[in-house]
């Protein structure tokens, strides 16, 4: 994309200079040869390629001055936008293993699947538990969808109703209704059980919104 955008650039740029030389060499043969009736004949049409110069030569500018500190606007937002976009999916990334390594019939949610380590107290390192996991994904992705909201202008269509349709999957909402808001024994023993369905339903809409990301 970059690199097309430099090539228009560089095309309006040629086509500004030589509108530029064109329309003073005009002035200049319109000057000298004003007064000779062999010229005459060829006058309005100098006049008309000079008049067309100048305007190429003036929407160049107005290009300029309107419309391309925008468009490098969108291109720095755009970087931006990618940033959280692969931030979230290694968030995402993580999750798929974490659920990959459950085994719904013996699993529980106080066991450790080994993939992060947390700080405790006294610096020692110890893995994260299940219920940390989903407790870290919900929260940080949340935390990073919320620091992308300001650019959601700049989101197109199918991004923004990807990352909607993700945020609203089953995955969080149960994470939210099963492990945060009633972390009973019967609920987070529900979660593991319906684990792979909701997932899969994660993945579905994960895939599509993180399709070549990192």
């Amino acid at each position: 994309m970059k690199k097309n955008r430099d090539i228009v650039e560089l095309i309006l740029r040629i086509v500004c200079i030589v509108s530029s030389i064109l329309f003073v060499t005009g002035i200049v043969i319109d000057c000298v040869f004003s007064n000779n009736k062999a010229y005459s004949q060829y006058g309005s049409l100098v006049q008309n390629i000079t008049g067309l110069c100048a305007n190429l030569a003036v929407s160049y500018l107005f290009f300029i001055i309107a419309f391309l500190p925008e468009n490098r606007k969108k291109c720095s937002v755009n970087k931006v936008i990618d940033y959280y976009i692969v931030k979230l999916c290694m968030e995402y990334n993580e999750i798929g293993k974490v659920c990959s390594s459950i085994d719904s019939s013996s699993t529980s949610l106080e066991s450790s699947p080994n993939l992060r380590t947390i700080v405790q107290e006294n610096n020692g390192r110890v893995f994260m538990n299940y219920h940390q996991h989903f407790i870290n994904f919900y929260n940080r992705t949340l935390e990073l969808r919320g620091e992308l909201l300001p650019f959601s202008d700049y989101l197109d269509d199918d991004l923004r109703n990807s990352l909607y349709d993700y945020i609203n999957t089953s995955f969080f909402r149960n994470i939210k209704s099963m492990l945060i808001d009633n972390p009973s024994d019967t609920q987070k023993d529900l979660f593991i059980g319906n684990i792979d369905s909701m997932y899969s339903k994660l993945k579905s809409v994960g895939d599509k919104l993180f399709a070549n990301r990192g």
